[in-house]
């Protein structure tokens, strides 16, 4: 089984990957990930606050891999990268793997 796994300072968090049957091409995989992780971080840390203030915890990190580990799969189902990144939409409205 692969996995994804986060430690920030002292809070770790896992979480299952989602590999797809249907993946057609890896472009832009990893820069969707890091994407989706970017904007979890600026959506979930308050306006003027260091990231490095927020006391995250191991549900939010939780939340995040699985974000960004939903877009970064369906990525791999389109061919291109910048072109076809999934919405918001579609990243919440997918199921796990």
């Amino acid at each position: 089984m692969h996995i994804l796994r986060i430690i920030i300072i002292d809070v770790k968090a896992e979480v299952p990957a989602f590999v797809r049957e249907d993946t057609i091409e890896t472009t832009g995989a990893g820069d969707t990930f890091g994407g989706c992780c970017l904007h979890y971080v600026l959506g979930h840390c308050p306006e003027g606050t260091d990231i490095n203030d927020v006391d995250w915890t191991a549900n939010d990190l939780k939340e995040m891999l699985t974000f960004a580990n939903k877009a970064a799969s369906i990525i791999t189902t389109r061919k291109g990268a910048l072109a076809v990144m999934p919405t918001i939409e579609e990243i919440e409205n997918e199921k796990g793997l």
